[in-house]
């Protein structure tokens, strides 16, 4: 009910203009997780509320990275659905990564370095799949049981896609998903090729970086909007605090269209970074294509 290319498309039109302000809270335990609240007025009327729980996602362990719920209220505040958290979550995250390749990427890149094996990695890899001709996918995992696990379910489903360490995994790579909830990156700056476009989904608090500084310092910089990526994005708030970049780095917003295409026509070397840390307008997104895959009433 949530197929990709339709999202792609529904995060394209929730991105035609400025987003509406994010709210959201997030609360740590002493366990480690976050427990996440993002609530959204639905265009249709209603209220759109997102209730998860978000782990570290680094062992062994057959426990999902993310876990929670999705209700859906109608203008009178009367129950309409329970959707599964993580799924949501998991989809409509792909399909912004889904989006901003299809704006920023080379249209030939077909190597995909892929970081991070928990509950966002698959429909990742998917979002990427259907809008660049993916002829190589190198995972980087820190559970070698998860990459095992994540790897041989991916193949079966067609994919080429091998084991790697996180230098071999960039060594000729022109697309990297990062999907991490590391606190620190996960690959050096060195051994990333010019013109490589990047996708950093995992990292949605200011002490966690998943991408090396020396890579947004020379990156052009996109966001979904400046000021949740200065409230929230680690990995730019904590380069902007070392004093190697400024508020002024951030190239663009995903909603400005023109200048996102000017950008990858007239610096074909650059290297793009797409820097998420969600907005409840992607969870709209997914809920209106979700609604108009109901059955109609009889």
């Amino acid at each position: 009910m949530l197929p990709l290319p339709a999202l792609i498309e529904a995060v394209g039109r929730a991105f035609d203009a400025p987003p509406a302000p994010a709210q959201r809270l997030v609360i740590s335990d002493d366990a480690g997780q976050d427990w996440v609240i993002m609530p959204g007025l639905a265009a249709r009327g209603g209220l759109l509320c997102k209730m998860l729980r978000v782990g570290d996602g680094g062992g062994p362990s057959d426990q999902p990275t993310i876990s929670g719920v999705v209700n859906l209220l109608d203008g009178e505040g009367r129950l309409l659905s329970v959707l599964d958290g993580a799924t949501l979550t998991a989809r409509r995250t792909a399909a912004a990564a889904g989006y901003a390749t299809q704006l920023l990427a080379p249209p030939r890149a077909s190597v995909l370095a892929l970081f991070g094996v928990g509950g966002l990695a698959a429909d990742h890899l998917e979002a990427i799949a259907s809008v660049r001709p993916l002829a190589e996918i190198r995972v980087v995992g820190r559970s070698p049981e998860r990459l095992r696990r994540f790897c041989e379910g991916m193949g079966e489903r067609g994919y080429n896609v091998r084991a790697a360490a996180a230098g071999e995994a960039l060594d000729g790579a022109d697309l990297v998903v990062t999907v991490t909830t590391s606190p620190e990156p996960v690959f050096a700056d060195r051994d990333l090729a010019a013109g490589v476009h990047i996708n950093a989904m995992g990292s949605y608090r200011p002490a966690r970086a998943e991408i090396p500084a020396e890579t947004v310092k020379r990156a052009r910089v996109v966001v979904e909007t400046r000021a949740s990526a200065w409230h929230e994005a680690g990995d730019l708030i904590q380069p902007r605090d070392a004093g190697l970049i400024d508020e002024g780095h951030i190239y663009a917003e995903l909603h400005e269209r023109e200048r996102l295409a000017e950008l990858r026509a007239s610096e074909p070397a650059a290297v793009t970074l797409f820097k998420s840390v969600g907005h409840v307008a992607l969870d709209l997104a997914a809920l209106e294509v979700y609604l108009a895959a109901l059955p109609s009433p009889a």
